[in-house]
């Protein structure tokens, strides 16, 4: 069977699990291929009109058209060069504040989880640079003196290859969901059902298993 099946994900999935899925398909279906999206590429109808297979994120699913699977929650981490202060000490919510920090960019009128669980301590963090994707910011991150909050699969998937300090982090933050989202019309379809599976039993073994890090 020819056929190419679309993933709209976080980067982190791709970098953490893209080459499981690959080499699986490759056993299963060696005919077919896989594509990955950022979860920023904005196709409201991509799943309606048969342009993306499956869509992993966090964002609320508000079409009533598609079917949606509520995964675990999806938590950020903290991480730091190895030569950062950060990474020798304990990590205070004081202490984290008080750092330079790099974002990722949001979309208009969103606010940060971080930023709203800092302003109920009455604290404030210094922004220096605000940067597209969380890829971006974990290779700043190692480059620099400045921390970033990531999700905890890309945050694992990165860390070792970047020499990051990954930590938790210092604050109560509200759980977000992971949701997996695909039309209903494949729902049935044999191949796709093959690939939600093998994604999800991908994602239940986590980030470090698919790659051999260790959670620090």
């Amino acid at each position: 069977m020819r056929r190419r099946f679309v993933i709209r994900a976080a980067e982190g999935i791709s970098i953490g699990y893209g080459v499981a899925l690959a080499t699986a398909l490759a056993r299963h279906m060696p005919l077919a291929s896989l594509q990955f999206l950022p979860e920023s590429h904005y196709d409201p109808a991509g799943l309606r009109e048969g342009r993306i297979d499956l869509d992993l994120g966090s964002g609320h699913r508000k079409d009533p058209e598609l079917v949606v699977q509520i995964l675990n929650d999806r938590s950020l981490l903290g991480a730091v060069a190895m030569h950062h202060p950060l990474a020798r000490a304990e990590v205070t919510v004081e202490r984290f504040a008080a750092a330079r920090h790099v974002e990722v960019a949001s979309h208009p009128g969103d606010e940060s989880v971080v930023d709203a669980a800092l302003g109920e301590h009455g604290l404030q963090r210094s922004i220096s640079l605000v940067v597209p994707s969380v890829f971006s910011a974990l290779i700043v991150c190692a480059r620099s003196d400045l921390v970033a909050c990531a999700p905890e699969r890309t945050a694992y998937a990165m860390g070792a290859a970047l020499e990051l300090r990954l930590f938790p982090l210092p604050l109560r933050l509200p759980a977000t969901p992971l949701r997996l989202a695909w039309h209903p019309r494949l729902h049935a379809d044999p191949a796709h059902r093959w690939l939600r599976d093998t994604l999800l039993a991908a994602l239940k073994k986590g980030p470090e298993e698919q790659t051999g890090l260790q959670k620090q």
